[in-house]
């Protein structure tokens, strides 16, 4: 009897600290939303066009973070971006997509602006894209 009260305690516990991280998590950084008309690749994977909504959760060190990345309402995982203080890359909070071989539209990072300074944040793409195309222009994007 008293190891099992032993284990639901340690459960409570266990859901209780779940909750406290994921609530956290969930408040640390801003929320980017973008609405695409035209097919674009996430990680590999392709959708005909629909909202692509970022998170930070958390930083991973001093030069990354650890973002949620969400399709409509699948999310797709916590993925690394690599932080750029002061890259001075854009005058609005923006989601950046290069364009592969295909033409696709391939999210490749964002743009942060706030209190006067700017941070570029970057994914690592493991997807080739187009030696000769033009970055897409970024689109902007809602808090």
């Amino acid at each position: 009897m008293v190891r099992r009260t032993r284990l639901a305690s340690w459960a409570v516990i266990s859901a209780c600290f779940a909750l406290a991280v994921a609530s956290a998590a969930h408040a640390h950084g801003p929320r980017l939303v973008v609405r695409l008309n035209e097919p674009f690749e996430v990680n590999g994977r392709t959708y005909p066009g629909g909202s692509l909504m970022l998170r930070s959760v958390a930083d991973y060190n001093p030069t990354a973070s650890i973002d949620e990345v969400w399709v409509d309402n699948e999310c797709l995982g916590l993925w690394v971006a690599s932080k750029v203080p002061g890259a001075g890359l854009s005058s609005h909070d923006s989601v950046l997509f290069e364009r592969n071989a295909l033409g696709r539209l391939v999210l490749v990072g964002y743009n942060l602006r706030g209190n006067g300074a700017d941070t570029a944040y970057r994914y690592r793409s493991s997807v080739r894209l187009a030696a000769a195309s033009p970055a897409a222009a970024p689109a902007l994007a809602s808090r």
